[in-house]
């Protein structure tokens, strides 16, 4: 046994809660900082886009008063407690952030906030609060098994567990009453206790590579290479995503054909541009100017001619087919007969006859209507608008329906699946949040607004 604390939190920067709003909430970081700029024109929080930890006298003395009349002396530290920046050019003007008037707590906050915006401020109004409570207190316990029968080898079995003595802190956030009962049946056992064998299990594990990064993951990471600032990470975050550099996977972030290639592309003919330690460089020349220890014309000037170097460069050297063109292919065209290549559109990867431009025969790569599942897809045979015959595309939103008669007739279908609305008897649809979350409604929207729910996993 081996009793340890566990100290709360520092308040909320820009980076730790964009990270907690996607780990526990599940936003974007560009949701998450359009929720906090509501918040704060609203007056709820302090300014949003900051790195710094502190937080001013008169706030510490309004939290310490909600920890003694809600949790009472014990919870309360003996003095505030203060928190370090870990940035270096933390901007001291700028507090953490925080709620601007406690007395607006999570029961008063529930009826005046919408839903989304109360998740948000419930993160900030707890981390506030947990920052000046004291420290929880655990003992660490770790049991050890041996067999009783003798073997020529001895192997032993251990199993750990935390008991809370104190609960500190973590008091704001609540206890699982499961995971206490299973703690106390693990602080009883004694030593020589027998206990008998239910089964053995063997598992078998292997290195995994690192995970890819999600956008609380990613956000750290570029704090952590002094990439961008707190005004910009969710921008960065959203911008890759809307050029189509990067697709998500649930929660993870993918790295797509046109964001692959853009990077070989930028690696190769202009590597100061994505090398880290550059870019991190400039970012802090750039607070320096802001300053006034950096003479601005000078250093722009040391940036910019480089710069237009490397591009009259690339401009010369680098042709169109080099960048676009992935690798051959052993289908032929379908017009002409000759080699198709792949090649890398706007919409990703496709099959492009080699004779482009003189020949514009071109295939989908994964089969086109073939591929599509119909068991799911409706399939659908005429133009709404002139009856002819309809061909399945590919767009940067996905597959769509369209007349085989574009340009001169522009009617458009989306993909509808076969499962049909329970409130109006139209085919439903999967569609795209402005956040970019996938869901299912009604073809019907906006005379049906009927969403299907998801089940939960």
């Amino acid at each position: 046994k081996k009793e340890i604390k566990k100290n709360p939190y520092p308040p909320y920067t820009t980076s730790t809660l964009q990270q907690s709003a996607n780990n526990v909430l599940g936003y974007s970081a560009k949701r998450a900082m359009a929720l906090a700029q509501s918040l704060y024109q609203s007056g709820h929080i302090t300014y949003m886009r900051t790195d710094s930890v502190y937080m001013g006298n008169k706030a510490v003395e309004q939290i310490r008063q909600v920890i003694k009349s809600t949790f009472g002396d014990q919870y309360l530290t003996e003095k505030p407690r203060f928190f370090k920046n870990r940035s270096k050019n933390a901007q001291e003007a700028h507090e953490a952030i925080r709620p601007t008037d406690f007395s607006f707590n999570l029961d008063v906050a529930k009826g005046k906030l919408n839903n989304d915006e109360f998740k948000l401020y419930s993160l900030i109004w707890k981390r506030a609060i947990s920052s000046q409570m004291e420290s929880k207190r655990v003992e660490n316990l770790s049991i050890y098994f041996q067999p009783v029968n003798k073997l020529k080898n001895i192997y032993t079995f251990s199993v750990g567990a935390q008991k809370t003595l104190f609960d500190g802190f973590r008091a704001i956030y609540g206890n699982s009453k499961e995971e206490d009962e299973l703690i106390q049946e693990i602080s009883n056992v004694k030593k020589s206790d027998i206990f008998k064998k239910d089964e053995f299990v063997t598992e078998q594990k292997f290195t995994q590579p690192p995970a890819r990064f999600t956008e609380a993951t990613l956000v750290k990471e570029l704090e952590s290479l002094g990439v961008g600032r707190p005004s910009t990470y969710a921008t960065i975050i959203s911008t890759i995503q809307a050029r189509g550099y990067v697709g998500k996977d649930g929660k993870f972030l993918l790295p797509s054909d046109i964001g692959r290639v853009v990077t070989h592309f930028l690696k190769k003919n202009f590597s100061d541009l994505v090398d880290y330690k550059y870019t991190a460089n400039v970012e802090d020349k750039l607070d320096d100017i802001a300053k006034g220890k950096q003479e601005y014309i000078p250093f722009l000037d040391a940036q910019y001619k480089p710069l237009i170097k490397d591009i009259q460069k690339a401009d010369k050297d680098v042709k169109k087919d080099d960048v676009v063109i992935l690798s051959d292919s052993k289908e032929l065209c379908p017009l002409c007969g000759s080699k198709m290549v792949v090649r890398l559109g706007r919409y990703g990867k496709f099959l492009s006859c080699s004779k482009f431009p003189e020949c514009k025969g071109m295939k989908d790569l994964d089969g086109g209507i073939e591929s599509l599942d119909f068991d799911k897809y409706l399939k659908i045979e005429k133009c709404p608008k002139c009856e002819s015959k309809m061909v399945l595309k590919n767009s940067k939103y996905g597959k769509f329906w369209a007349c085989e008669k574009y340009p001169e007739c522009k009617g458009t279908m989306p993909l509808l699946l076969k499962e049909k609305c329970p409130e109006c008897g139209e085919p439903l649809v999967e569609r795209r949040s402005k956040w970019g979350k996938t869901f299912i409604g009604c073809s019907g929207y906006p005379k049906c607004k009927y969403i299907k729910k998801e089940t939960k996993k």
